[in-house]
């Protein structure tokens, strides 16, 4: 039943913006034919896939879940949560669901942007197999240093991905919400932070022990 809600909810939301199934398979990096199945419930969707999907139709999953009845005889079930950034506490831990709904932001990534919101999301993991930095590491003055994205080979900091919208969130209106991830599905706000100063790179092993240039981002909590 929900996998047939969500599905006419997409088409609403498709037809209303004039797009067609090609259109939003193209926006949204899926196939066409997904597309097709997901519309008429005969596919489900994950939180992540529904992101990619929202994200082609300029729509947050907030939206998406929330809208007018009266104008609608679709009902989709209740949002997963009613928090605002403007709710975040700091010391508090909050799940990626809650993270997704707050910022409108990827599932995934240490650096998530929200254009829609001009908001960036940084996660830092403790190091790890999985991950070489620790950058959760902050002095008594609330100075930190943060690693940029990217797992393998030589980082870079251009202004249409991650590292280059942090790189230039002193002026490009972009504010900065800080994570520590804890367990699984676990994450610590650590407050607002923002710029301490220009990025650098130095040279570190990646996960594979090979030696690659990374950039780090002198960072204080606000």
């Amino acid at each position: 039943m929900i996998s047939k809600k969500v599905g006419m909810r997409i088409k609403e939301l498709r037809n209303e913006k004039g797009m067609s199934q090609e259109d939003l398979a193209n926006e949204s990096g899926l196939d066409r034919t997904y597309i097709t199945y997901v519309e008429n419930a005969k596919k489900n969707v994950t939180i992540e896939t529904l992101f990619k999907i929202t994200s082609a139709l300029n729509i947050s999953l907030s939206d998406f879940f929330s809208f007018d009845e009266s104008k609608s005889k679709i009902i989709i079930k209740e949002k997963v949560t009613d928090l605002n950034i403007s709710d975040l506490v700091i010391n508090k831990e909050y799940t990626n669901n809650e993270l997704m709904e707050i910022f409108n932001c990827s599932p995934q990534g240490g650096i998530r942007i929200c254009k829609k919101n001009k908001t960036i999301t940084l996660i830092s993991k403790k190091e790890s197999d999985t991950n070489p930095y620790n950058d959760s590491n902050i002095d008594e003055k609330g100075n930190f240093i943060y690693t940029g994205m990217g797992m393998s080979g030589d980082q870079v900091v251009k202004d249409s991905n991650q590292n280059g919208k942090v790189a230039k969130s002193l002026i490009n209106g972009y504010r900065i919400y800080y994570f520590i991830y804890l367990d699984k599905n676990k994450y610590k706000y650590i407050g607002e932070v923002k710029l301490n100063g220009n990025h650098y790179f130095e040279l570190e092993e990646d996960i594979h022990g090979n030696i690659r240039k990374v950039v780090k981002f002198p960072m204080t909590i606000i």
